[in-house]
């Protein structure tokens, strides 16, 4: 072998290990282009309401549906009664929300039931009764003596689609 093709080859193998490095780098540097634009298109998907609401018609029904065919779906315990506000019962009541006493009354009518607990999963709004209505209904929650949970929780991050709701603001103080 001659020292020219010897100096030929080392310098075609540092040109080769500087191609591989120069790909290297192109290669993270795409790489992380695609999985910054993936985050930003994620989060700009699922902040947008036209999205999000074809997500619940269409993916929330097929993973429904999936289950039901793969034999998944939970079973209800037969000591479980759940009652539903649902589009029928908003038809007689003329409203999608209860008024406190109402509350009152509901949970009242159930305590009597004597369960081992009361869940609602709800999303309240604001409190809007008057304080007269507040006052009738507080000796009516009194008397209910079964443990109530409310599916509700609050966050320091806002959920996306949902209204900040200042807690400092005076509607929300106990009185």
């Amino acid at each position: 072998m001659r020292i020219e093709d010897s100096r030929v080859a080392l310098k075609f193998k540092a040109e080769r290990e500087k191609q591989v490095k120069h790909h290297r780098e192109l290669t993270i540097i795409w790489t992380s282009a695609v999985i910054l634009f993936s985050m930003l298109l994620s989060y700009f998907s699922m902040t947008s309401d036209a999205v999000r609401a074809l997500e619940r018609k269409v993916s929330w029904g097929l993973q429904f549906s999936m289950r039901d065919s793969l034999g998944r779906t939970p079973h209800l315990d037969q000591r479980l009664h759940v009652i539903m506000f649902d589009d029928s019962t908003v038809e007689i009541f003329k409203r999608s929300a209860l008024s406190i006493v109402e509350w009152a009354s509901l949970l009242q009518y159930l305590d009597s039931h004597n369960p081992a607990g009361i869940y609602i999963d709800k999303i309240f709004g604001l409190l809007d009764d008057t304080e007269q209505e507040i006052k009738d209904a507080i000796p009516i929650f009194k008397k209910v003596r079964s443990p109530v949970s409310v599916g509700t929780f609050t966050t320091s991050v806002q959920i996306p689609g949902r209204d900040l709701v200042d807690g400092k603001d005076r509607k929300f103080s106990a009185k």
